[in-house]
């Protein structure tokens, strides 16, 4: 009964506040300061005593839950609907209605990466465990030239491309009965087999990379997930400066841009949010569907920028196509350097 009575109190508390000169001095127990009122003006601690009844405690946290999900619901409403308005709103001044946008940048790449991570493994797993091709005979033999694999072809070192290196063939029976996945093992340990053979240290270390990737084809998903998670954090500051080159200062600082591009890669994490959650769940999605959900990037990225930074619509399309290209021309060179991070050995 007490929780009960303390919601009606803090109800009416709401409904009619009290005077902050009617309010007793409090010493906030964090930095010593004095005021009236809940929280400290000095370093933001709230005044509030845990050594308290569960039920109370239950209370502080579904309250602080909901709040927080009230200002998560308002904010991916403007944001999806409301190109730019969010970021308008922050330097307003109008932010505590919103919901950090670090946070919110954040979580959608916790979902997306999972939603991801879940993908990936499922489609993994129905190539691995289905038969080989019926249409192939079970005493087929496949010649692999290891020196002539894509993953070696990412090396960039000139060593790599030495056309004098040794080059070995790797002959290995492709069962038609078995599963992918024993195939994939049976070429794997003739990988292992050919290190022993090997006769250089390289050559030993770039088909042990091989062996292992055949082996254990989730840590290579892994690795690239995780290398694709911090190449979109690093987008952002990057997609900053590449606004910065066409929206000069005083006037625009980087933090603008850097709020801007925060907000506008949540908006891409949502969107791919959408298209693997539909994958995910309906796997026959028409693919002209996926392509018109992803379109709509570009469109909203135009409309952020025409409405955020308040010009034209000929101007604002114009640094529209040169900030994409540069973006895209970045977004590229990144995706090559996960690739070659990816098989490096």
């Amino acid at each position: 009964m007490k929780v009960v009575d303390t919601i009606k109190q803090r109800i009416e508390l709401i409904k009619n506040p009290t005077p902050i000169d009617q309010l007793e001095i409090e010493r906030c127990k964090n930095c010593e300061h004095e005021f009236q009122g809940r929280f400290c003006p000095n370093c933001g601690q709230e005044v509030a005593e845990f050594n308290r009844p569960f039920g109370f405690l239950l209370y502080d946290i579904f309250g602080n839950f909901f709040a927080f999900d009230t200002r998560l619901l308002k904010t991916g409403r403007d944001l999806l609907l409301k190109p730019g308005f969010i970021t308008a709103e922050f330097f307003a001044g109008r932010r505590m209605r919103y919901a950090p946008p670090v946070r919110i940048l954040v979580f959608l790449s916790f979902v997306l990466f999972l939603l991801l991570q879940t993908l990936s493994n499922r489609s993994l797993q129905q190539s691995l465990d289905s038969t080989a091709n019926p249409s192939i005979k079970q005493s087929d033999t496949v010649s692999l030239d290891v020196n002539n694999l894509t993953i070696s072809a990412i090396n960039t070192n000139d060593e790599a491309l030495d056309s004098n290196r040794i080059k070995k063939n790797i002959p290995f029976t492709f069962n038609a009965e078995e599963s992918m996945r024993e195939n994939i093992q049976e070429l794997a340990n003739d990988f292992d087999d050919e290190i022993l053979q090997a006769e250089t240290p390289e050559d030993r270390r770039q088909m042990e990379t091989y062996s292992n990737l055949l082996k254990m084809p989730e840590v290579l998903i892994s690795k690239v997930l995780d290398l694709l998670s911090w190449m979109f954090f690093a987008l952002v500051p990057i997609f900053a400066l590449i606004l910065e080159l066409f929206f000069w200062p005083p006037k625009n600082r980087y933090i603008k841009h850097l709020i801007f591009s925060t907000h506008f890669h949540s908006f891409q994490f949502f969107i791919f949010i959408v298209v693997a959650t539909l994958y995910l769940i309906f796997p026959a999605t028409p693919l002209w569907l996926m392509v018109i959900i992803i379109l709509s990037i570009p469109v909203y990225l135009f409309i952020a920028i025409r409405k955020f930074y308040q010009q034209g619509i000929g101007k604002s399309f114009r640094k529209f196509v040169a900030i994409s290209l540069l973006y895209h021309m970045v977004l590229i060179s990144a995706l090559i350097l996960v690739i070659v991070k990816t098989f490096d050995v």
